[in-house]
C-alpha cells in the first residue's frame, strides 16, 4: 500500500517585507505628494478668496446704486461687517462684507475693503493676489463707472482727522491706504524705576521720569504693556495661542499696534511713492522742536526723537532722547523679543530689526 506523502517545500510562504530603501522611497513619495497638495489646497484656497473679493465688490457697488436711487447720495461711510442703513428711509441695503483672510495675500496689505465718499460719487479700495475676472494682481478701484485696474488715491481717515483718547487729542495722517495717529501714544500712569507689571492699570514711562517728556515726545511702553498681555504674553513668553487679527492693545477702540508688516507697508509705500529717503520723509521738521532733528516730513507723520528705557533699575536707564526714535510693532521676533522701527540722527533711511521686549519705547497706532 502506498502512503501519499506531503513534503514540506525548501521555500515556505511567507510575506514578502519591504527593505529600508523600499521605505525611505514610499515615505519620500508620500512626502512630495503631501507637499504638492498642501501647495494646491494653498492655491486653490488664495485664488476662492480672490474670487470672494471680486464678487464682493460687485455686490456693493450694485448696493451702493440702490441706495442712491432711493436716498439721493451715496453713504457717507461703509463699515465693513456692520448694516449700511439708508440716510433717511432706514432700509436696511446689506451687511457690508468683509475681506477674507488672511486679507495679505501675495502683494496685497493686512486691510479691509477701503470706501470713500468723494465728488458726488465713492472709490473703494481692494486687492486681489492673483489675475482675477480680467484684473491683474495688485490694489484695485471700484468706482461708480467701474473697477479700475489700479489702486484709488483715497483718504484712509475717512473723514477722521482727530481721535480723543484718555483726556488728549490725537491728530491722524492718511498715507496710502493706512491711517495712522500723528503722534506717539501717551496714555496711563506714569511709574519709576520698575518693571510694568502692573496688569489692573495701564503703565506707561516718561524719559527721565520728568512728566513733561511725555507731553512733548509721548510715553514709553515695554512690549508686553503694548499689547496689554493678550493670551498670556510676557516680555520672555510667546502667544499662547498666537492672535489671528488686530491687537489692540494700548490703542483705542478701533484702533491697534501696528504689526511689522503693516511698518514695512508704510516704508514701502514711501520708496514706491517718490521718497526714497523714508526716515528724512516721516521725521519731524527741525523747525517743530526745541531740539536738532533732521527731517523734512513730508507727509506730516511727525516722528519725534524720544529715545528709549532700558529694563534695568539703574540710574542711567534712559537713552537718546533728541538723538533717535523708536517704535514697537505687535510681531514677535523670537521668545523674548519682537520687531520694532527705529530712526536715527543724521541718518536719512529707516531701519528695521528684533530687541528685546523689556525695553520701553514709543507706540503709534493703526486704524483698523
Amino acid at each position: 500500500m502506498k502512503f501519499l506523502s506531503h513534503k514540506k517545500s525548501s521555500h515556505p510562504s511567507r510575506k514578502k517585507l519591504f527593505t529600508l530603501i523600499e521605505l525611505l522611497v514610499v515615505i519620500a513619495i508620500i512626502g512630495t505628494i503631501t507637499s504638492i497638495s498642501f501647495v494646491y489646497f494653498g492655491n486653490v484656497r488664495q485664488k476662492s478668496r480672490d474670487t470672494k473679493r471680486v464678487t464682493d465688490i460687485k455686490l456693493i457697488q450694485k448696493t451702493l446704486e440702490d441706495y442712491y436711487r432711493n436716498e439721493g447720495s451715496y453713504p457717507a461711510a461703509l463699515i465693513p461687517g456692520q448694516n449700511l442703513v439708508g440716510s433717511s428711509s432706514n432700509i436696511v441695503y446689506m451687511q457690508i462684507p468683509e475681506n477674507p483672510s488672511p486679507k495679505n495675500d501675495g502683494p496685497c496689505s493686512d486691510s479691509d475693503y477701503i470706501y470713500e465718499r468723494k465728488d458726488g460719487g465713492y472709490l473703494i479700495n481692494f486687492c486681489v493676489s492673483e489675475a482675477t475676472s480680467q484684473l491683474s494682481a495688485g490694489e484695485k478701484c471700484a468706482t461708480p463707472q467701474g473697477i479700475k485696474n489700479e489702486g484709488c488715491t483715497i483718504n484712509a481717515c475717512q473723514g477722521i482727522s482727530s481721535v480723543s483718547y484718555g483726556g488728549q487729542q490725537y491728530d491722524t495722517v492718511a498715507i496710502g491706504s493706512q491711517c495712522w495717529f500723528r503722534e506717539n501714544l501717551n496714555i496711563g500712569t506714569m511709574v519709576s524705576g520698575i518693571t510694568q507689571t502692573d496688569n489692573s492699570i495701564l503703565e506707561k514711562y516718561c524719559y527721565n521720569d520728568n512728566p513733561s517728556n511725555c507731553q512733548n515726545y509721548g510715553g514709553l511702553y515695554q512690549w508686553a504693556e503694548t499689547v496689554q498681555y493678550l493670551n498670556g504674553v510676557s516680555s520672555t513668553t510667546d502667544w499662547n495661542p498666537a492672535p489671528s487679527g488686530n491687537v489692540q492693545g494700548v490703542c483705542p477702540t478701533d484702533w491697534h499696534i501696528p504689526t511689522n508688516d503693516e511698518w514695512l507697508t508704510l516704508t514701502t509705500y514711501l520708496t514706491g511713492n517718490g521718497y526714497p529717503f523714508v526716515g528724512a520723509a516721516l521725521k519731524a521738521s527741525p523747525t517743530a522742536l526745541p531740539v536738532p532733528w533732521d527731517g523734512n516730513d513730508n507727509l506730516n507723520f511727525s516722528i519725534v526723537p524720544g529715545g528709549f528705557r532700558y529694563p534695568i533699575g539703574s540710574a542711567n536707564t534712559f537713552l537718546y532722547l533728541s538723538e533717535n526714535a523708536y517704535f514697537w510693532s505687535s510681531s514677535t521676533n523670537g521668545p523674548i523679543s519682537a520687531y520694532y522701527l527705529y530712526f536715527f540722527t543724521g541718518e536719512p533711511e529707516s531701519f528695521n530689526g528684533g530687541f528685546q521686549r523689556g525695553l520701553g519705547m514709543a507706540v503709534r497706532c493703526l486704524k483698523n
